[in-house]
């Protein structure tokens, strides 16, 4: 009986050492970020207008912290340990609004917060950001933006235009630091796109009140 109890107490003691020596997998956190435009790019895109930047609508799919994964056609899935920090319709909202505020592409550049009225109004969706790996071999980050522009001179906001912006970027490999990176990279992409085609909108709109 002796015997009995002090193997039994040296199996508990050994299960417990290796408890205590359990290696967990931590969670890793991302913030995604842009690239500034450059000063002579800024002088491209300023504007005397002033504009207020909406909260972003974000696709259902995509309001998790959790990065998702396309693995085949139909078949997507999140990673419980590579996260972004924030929700990702926060975090790219916070750099669409410091991008805009970087080029001085308006004359002020407002929070949706702000009560004050403004001449137009940019309104932003998230409509797809995960990292497709159906082919393993060539991994890509996917990202998928829209934005509505609207005139709110008016009594009441008319939609001038709206357009949808997806860049897919091939990324080293499929570790989430690339993965990251690709997307910063579709994001400067986007932005810069968008902002493009905002100042060409903006010399039509000086054309218009030229004219007038």
């Amino acid at each position: 009986m002796k015997k009995l109890l002090i193997l039994l107490l040296g199996m508990l003691f050994c299960v417990s050492c290796v408890k205590l020596h359990t290696r967990y997998i931590e969670k890793n956190y991302f913030l995604l970020s842009a690239t500034d435009p450059g000063r002579q790019e800024a002088e491209n895109y300023k504007a005397d207008f002033t504009v207020k930047i909406m909260n972003m609508y974000v696709a259902s799919d995509f309001r998790g912290t959790q990065f998702t994964y396309r693995i085949n056609e139909n078949q997507y899935m999140s990673d419980y340990y590579n996260c972004f920090y924030i929700t990702p319709d926060e975090n790219i909202q916070e750099v669409i609004r410091h991008w805009f505020t970087k080029t001085g592409a308006f004359k002020y550049t407002l929070e949706d917060v702000t009560m004050v009225d403004t001449d137009f109004i940019i309104k932003p969706y998230l409509i797809g950001i995960y990292g497709d790996y159906r082919d393993v071999t060539n991994p890509e980050a996917v990202l998928t933006l829209g934005f509505s522009f609207l005139d709110n001179r008016g009594t009441k906001p008319i939609l001038l235009s709206y357009k949808d912006y997806k860049v897919i970027k091939k990324v080293d490999n499929k570790s989430s630091e690339d993965l990251v990176k690709g997307w910063n990279i579709a994001l400067s992409d986007i932005l810069t796109e968008f902002g493009t085609d905002l100042r060409v909108l903006a010399q039509e709109l000086k054309k218009e009140q030229t004219d007038e």
